[in-house]
Formats: structure tokens, C-alpha cells, sequence
């Protein structure tokens, strides 16, 4: 069953969907036309998306949740793959009585859209991939799973702080409360999950499925992006039938904490056209 309810502290309904052993939590705002899921990134939570949701909202049904055992969510299991966590976005749609809709997804939340494009075509409209490449497993990716191998009751602070950081081409951007509440939430996420979730995306390759994706897709990214390059970015809009890139100058990882404006205008125009 869904439930929500109005945050005193904000105008989010706030609820949260029970599926067989997993308690999803989300926020919704907005009553637009367009029927969008946001999902968030590695050891993210729905707040990822804080700076961009005001600016959707008018035209946009959105939908931030947090993925199993990130944020709010509750999910004691071991299934931490990306077919699991797409499941979780199907049956959202579901029990919210979405037939179909666009699905934002950065980093993790990229490749998680892509298994739910794949798997049920019919429920997706379109795609807008953030800081995203053509597979999860390289070099920089490789170098965060070595730290987090070394995580031993909890995840150590300062390789949080140092792992959201790297995500950013130029700190100074982001304003300094959004950024300390995302390294909460990524300190907060369980070790397990943390080791769990990036196995499954290392072990996981889409790359041959790629062509299936016939929905209109929006690459997004920044050319100095320190875990998907350049050429990653550029070699997965190549690749997508329908797929078309923008690169932002001085941006890394996650060009919507860096650039929330122009994201927003964006991915509204990318909704006009392929309405």
C-alpha cells in the first residue's frame, strides 16, 4: 500500500511502498503532465535530487525515492543487484497507478533505468542518463571498490567525504548545506550495501542489449567527469537508437548539483520535444 503525507518543513508528500521485504520510501511533488521517477546514485538518497526538484515540479509529476537500502528505505535482504533494484522501480510505477514514464537516473540510477527500459519497454516513455558511461566496471570504479573493501562497522567518513567530492569538478558550485547532506546519506548507508550494491553493478554488462532501447534518450554529463570519461559518455550515446549527448563545460560527476539550472531547462526541453 502507498502511503504519503505533507513534510511540515517542506511542500514534499512523503511516503513509502511495501513490497516482499523491502519498504520503499519517496518524496513527490508536482502535478505536471509528464510522469517522472528520479533515481538516485551510489549510496545516494532521494536528496540527490533536492536542487532540481523545484525547478521539474511545475511540469512534472516527480518521483524521488530511495532505492533499496539507501536513505529511508528498509531492506534487510542480500539482493543488491541492478535487475533487483529495477524490479523495486516496476513495481513503484504499480502500486502508484503510473502506467508509463520518464526515468532520471544518475549514476547507479542510470544503469538501473536501463535494466527497467530493457526489461519493461512499456512502462518507460523515455531516459535521461546522468554521469553515466557504457559499463560500471573501470579503473576509477575499481579504486572505490578497494576503499570500501576496507570499510569495517560503518563507512568511514573521511573516504565518504573524499568519495563525494570526487564527484564534483568544482565544490565551490555546490552550496555547502545540499553537499553535507549527501555525504549523510552516503555515511549512514550500510557497509553491506555498499560492497553489495557496487558488486552488482561490476558484475553486471548491458553493453550487447544497448540497441533494444528505443525509447528517445538524453545522455547527460560533464567532459570533466572523473569516474565515466569523455569518451565513456560519448560511446554510450553512440550506442543508444535513440540516444543524443550533452556534455557541460567545468562539470564532473553530477551535473545536477553542479549546474541544477541548466539541468532542469534541459531535461524540460528534452520532455517538449519528444512529448
Amino acid at each position: 500500500m502507498a502511503t504519503g503525507a505533507v513534510s511540515p518543513t517542506d511542500s514534499y508528500r512523503r511516503g513509502a511502498v511495501d513490497l516482499p521485504g523491502v519498504a520503499l520510501h519517496y518524496v513527490e511533488c508536482g502535478a505536471g503532465p509528464h510522469a517522472v521517477v528520479l533515481l538516485h546514485g551510489y549510496t545516494d538518497s532521494w536528496r540527490s535530487f533536492r536542487l532540481t526538484l523545484p525547478g521539474l515540479a511545475p511540469a512534472c509529476r516527480c518521483l524521488a525515492l530511495d532505492q533499496r537500502g539507501h536513505g529511508q528505505s528498509r531492506y534487510d535482504g542480500e539482493d543488491l543487484s541492478p535487475a533487483a533494484f529495477a524490479g523495486d522501480v516496476v513495481a513503484l510505477l504499480d502500486r502508484m497507478g503510473i502506467a508509463s514514464a520518464t526515468l532520471v537516473g544518475h549514476s547507479m540510477g542510470s544503469f538501473i533505468a536501463r535494466r527497467v527500459a530493457l526489461a519493461r519497454p512499456d512502462r518507460v516513455e523515455r531516459l535521461v542518463l546522468v554521469g553515466s558511461g557504457l559499463r560500471v566496471d573501470n579503473p576509477a570504479v575499481r579504486e572505490v571498490e578497494a576503499g570500501v573493501a576496507q570499510f569495517d562497522g560503518s563507512a568511514s567518513r573521511p573516504f565518504v567525504e573524499e568519495f563525494q567530492s570526487s564527484c564534483v569538478f568544482d565544490l565551490g558550485s555546490v552550496p555547502a548545506p545540499f553537499f553535507e547532506e549527501c555525504v549523510d546519506a552516503s555515511a549512514g548507508v550500510p557497509p553491506r550495501v555498499w560492497r553489495a550494491a557496487l558488486a552488482g553493478m561490476l558484475d553486471d554488462d548491458d553493453r550487447h542489449l544497448l540497441g533494444r532501447i528505443g525509447q528517445p534518450t538524453l545522455v547527460i554529463g560533464g567532459r570533466e567527469d572523473g569516474i565515466f570519461g569523455r569518451e565513456e559518455q560519448e560511446e554510450l550515446a553512440r550506442s543508444l537508437p535513440e540516444g543524443r549527448l550533452l556534455l557541460y563545460d567545468r562539470c564532473g560527476h553530477s551535473p545536477h548539483w553542479e549546474q541544477p539550472g541548466r539541468f532542469v531547462e534541459d531535461v524540460l526541453r528534452f520532455l517538449r520535444e519528444t512529448a
